[in-house]
């Protein structure tokens, strides 16, 4: 009995003294982090208590071994410790804990962070706004291994941490924020067209109006025409883009597709307005920020366009997307706004397939017009726009720059050795813009005025001087902190990285050494056919690219256009571009579309060197080259231009195809074929100089997985094939065809004056007529003479080289 009354005695002190210790420091201390106020027990959560927090640094003492097992989730959605989630409001029954406790069971606490204090939370409420800790405490159903204190201290005393019986404690940190409203919308579209992408109209007569641009005649170039300042001669004016091209021979859509994609923006409400802004192209691009552009009845300013996009914007701000030359001028446009300190009215720009650092096709268009013409020239002519363009600046500003030079891993212009290239190849390669402005202005004088389209035109000193002055400073430019820059690059179709100078036969008027010069294209498979991609890509700052292989997303779809004048056509790159406008509005994720770089590709450049037309036709039917009065491009990949006089037909290496070529005229052709691997070398693999034409003449040949067949040529047109050839001109004897017929035919088509041409005649007569006598001795003299009489035509340049070999040939036959 004494021994139970001292036990109940020490008992008793120790309570009173815990008592005294735990109430003194709940009343008397200073909340330093503030009070934990809800429940005194986890598991019975009636009884609210205010206990101050003894460590501010962990109120309620939390395990951190073993780790937490426990996650949370809100509406069916885990929310990790820390996190905000947007949510008007909450019911605390939806706020749902997860996971397998390491002890036999738990309880949880709800609280609300108001300032330093932490709020119990009772079960069933609904929570707003606002930052919760859920506090997570494990227990043993069974307390019999707790000491007496341990479970008094728990049961009885209410403190800051431990306020439920045994184990661990974890808690999950969140808040709920406002949630965010409803977007309003993006940014309004400024979409700046590329060059040649806008109508030129002048006034008719009698309150008429005339289209000058897109060109039915060459009196609508010619209208076009400029000083050697660089202003325009005529009042030329503008008011539209170009959506499609309507004239059946370049027909097709342009910019229809995006500029639809547009107008369903505005119609989804997801931009407030867009605008395609027509310029005339034929300006540089400063001039058009600094002096507007001319439509009917007013000037229009891009910068006022700009203020009135973004004043009815959704953001208060304008995305501009710039295809091609339109890149430019959004550059100089950014410029200008920075100056006038309205840069923050601009929050995206996009590139689409700009020349960053100039184009190397831009050197075939200003010296030789290249696919400027319309129909092989019967409706406007390649000289006269390459005339026309001589003074324009706008073209200039599309030439390569320096850096370009600095960052290709070629010449821009090579060429033979030989009289015909003397004004070319005394300028040496041209691997330097220094270079290729001393070639394009001739300084050596030494190519004459007047030059035929093959021979390069001697271009303005002084827009070339100001296109050197301008193209630093684009190379460098970097866009404002506040504006995010995109670029999108077109690759995997055959673009001009160079021109090569090389000798071809003929035997007319402008054959004093009985060749000339002409420029042959030498290609890169990555590229968008103007653009190559690494101008394309070639901003320095900070930016997102997108990079789309056109010629594979093009064999995904049906009669897709895949070149740089269509890039906006493009579902990869419209996809693209709409994500880049909603960016920020509807999500915070760019999708930025699959890189589809390949670098295997190859592909089989034909050229012909006039006078003839060629075109050819695949295995499915699928046409390439001039067709009626169309210019058709079929087969996905393939190219038809012309370049200098001459044409090409370029198509994918694995394609199955006949080639057809038609003479035009009385002379001489050459053929080649050459072969751009995937390594981008570009290699020849068959020649055929100096082949007879006319204007009956029909050839054709075919290339298949196991090479190309030999030529067969019908030279009077009555459907006989009259000779068989190799690819590289090399006879194949056909017996049949070796007759005195064959070879009047042959010399028929030689183009010769009449006396010369019948003195061959005669000799063929009469030795035909010996031979039908059987008088076989004058016959073979007969055939001797005119074999001298053909070598003194050939060493006189009458004829040339290879007719010479083949008129012997088929005498050579008859003799034998």
């Amino acid at each position: 009995m004494f021994s139970l009354i001292r036990w109940q005695l020490r008992l008793a002190i120790l309570l009173t003294l815990l008592v005294w210790m735990f109430s003194g420091s709940s009343t008397s201390a200073q909340a330093l982090c503030g009070n934990i106020i809800g429940p005194d027990n986890f598991i019975n959560q009636s009884n609210i208590v205010t206990v101050t927090i003894s460590d501010c640094a962990d109120p309620f003492d939390l395990t951190t071994d073993p780790i937490s097992p426990y996650t949370l989730k809100i509406n069916e959605t885990e929310v990790t410790d820390g996190e905000s989630i947007f949510v008007e409001e909450v019911r605390v029954e939806d706020i749902v804990i997860e996971g397998e406790s390491y002890l036999s069971t738990y309880s949880n606490v709800l609280y609300k962070h108001e300032g330093e204090d932490y709020v119990f939370v009772d079960y069933g409420s609904v929570i707003g706004v606002g930052t919760y800790t859920m506090v997570i405490k494990e227990y043993e159903l069974i307390l019999s291994q707790k000491s007496l204190l341990q479970n008094l201290k728990e049961i009885i005393l209410p403190v800051a941490h431990a306020q439920s019986p045994g184990g661990y404690t974890y808690a999950i940190t969140f808040t709920i924020s406002e949630p965010i409203p409803e977007p309003v919308g993006a940014s309004s579209v400024l979409f700046l067209p590329g060059i040649q992408a806008s109508r030129l109209y002048k006034d008719g007569v009698i309150g008429t109006e005339d289209q000058v641009w897109e060109p039915n005649i060459n009196n609508d170039v010619e209208q076009l025409e400029m000083t050697g300042d660089g202003f325009s001669v005529n009042d030329i004016y503008t008011r539209d883009v170009i959506d499609e091209i309507i004239f059946p021979a370049l027909g097709g859509n342009i910019y229809k597709g995006f500029l639809v994609k547009l107008e369903d923006l505005e119609e989804e409400g997801v931009i407030a307005d867009s605008l395609a802004f027509a310029y005339d192209w034929r300006y540089g691009v400063q001039d058009i920020v600094v002096s507007g552009t001319r439509y009917k009845n007013e000037i229009k300013s891009l910068i006022n366009e700009i203020e009135t996009l973004a004043s009815s914007s959704y953001t208060g701000k304008v995305t501009i997307v710039g295809h091609s030359n339109g890149g430019l001028l959004a550059k100089a446009l950014i410029t200008e706004l920075e100056r006038l300190g309205e840069d923050d009215l601009v929050d995206k720009v996009v590139f689409v397939g700009v020349p960053q650092l100039g184009s190397a096709k831009a050197i075939g268009v200003l010296l030789h017009g290249l696919q400027q013409q319309k129909m092989g020239g019967l409706v406007v002519d390649d000289t006269t726009v390459r005339d026309v363009i001589e003074n324009m600046p706008g073209v200039y500003s599309l030439l390569p720059s320096q850096k370009y030079f600095d960052l290709s891993d070629t010449s821009l212009v090579t060429s033979v050795s030989s009289l015909n290239t003397s004004g070319i190849s005394e300028y040496g390669e041209i691997d330097s813009l220094a270079k290729l402005s001393n070639f394009a202005l001739d300084t050596q004088d030494l190519r004459n005025d007047n030059v035929p389209v093959h021979t390069p035109s001697t271009l303005n000193s002084q827009l070339m001087s100001d296109m050197i002055d301008g193209r630093e400073y684009f190379d460098n430019w970097l866009a404002p902190a506040n504006i995010e820059v995109y670029e999108i690059v077109g690759t995997g179709v055959t673009t001009i990285k160079s021109l090569e100078y090389r000798n071809y036969p003929c035997i007319n008027l402008i054959c004093a050494f009985g060749s000339y010069a002409k420029p042959y294209p030498i290609f890169t498979n990555e590229g968008d056919e103007t653009v190559a991609s690494f101008s394309a890509k070639a901003y320095g700052g900070e930016k997102v690219t997108g990079v789309v292989d056109l010629i594979r997303e093009a064999s995904n779809l049906f009669d897709l256009p895949e070149n740089h004048s269509t890039l906006t056509e493009s579902p990869t790159v419209q996809d693209f571009i709409d994500s880049i406008i909603r960016f920020h509005y509807l999500n915070e994720t760019l999708e930025i579309p699959q890189d589809f770089i390949e670098t295997t590709r190859k592909y089989t450049i034909i050229g012909t060197h006039s006078p003839v037309e060629i075109s050819l036709k695949d295995v499915d039917g699928k046409r390439v080259g001039i067709f009626g009065d169309k210019i058709l491009e079929e087969v996905i990949g393939s190219q038809y231009f012309e370049l200098g006089g001459s044409s090409y037909l370029i198509v994918p290496s694995d394609t199955e195809y006949e080639v057809t070529i038609k003479g035009n005229d009385i002379g001489v052709y050459s053929l080649t074929i050459d072969r751009l691997n995937g390594e981008d070398i570009q290699s020849n693999l068959h020649t055929y100089l100096g082949a007879s034409t006319s204007p009956q003449m029909v050839a054709t040949f075919q290339a298949s997985s196991t090479g190309f067949t030999n030529i067969y040529t019908d030279l009077d047109g009555d459907g006989k094939t009259d000779s068989e050839k190799t690819l590289d001109g090399e006879s194949v004897v056909v017996e049949q065809e070796y007759s005195y017929e064959s070879l009047e035919s042959e010399i028929e088509l030689l183009s010769l004056p009449r006396i010369f041409k019948k003195l061959l005649l005669l000799q063929v007569k009469l030795a035909e007529r010996w031979g039908e006598k059987g008088n076989d001795k004058l016959e073979l003299i007969t055939l001797q003479n005119l074999i001298k009489t053909i070598k003194f035509y050939g060493d006189k340049k009458l004829i040339s080289k290879e007719q010479t070999v083949q008129l012997k040939e088929i005498i050579n036959h008859l003799i034998n």
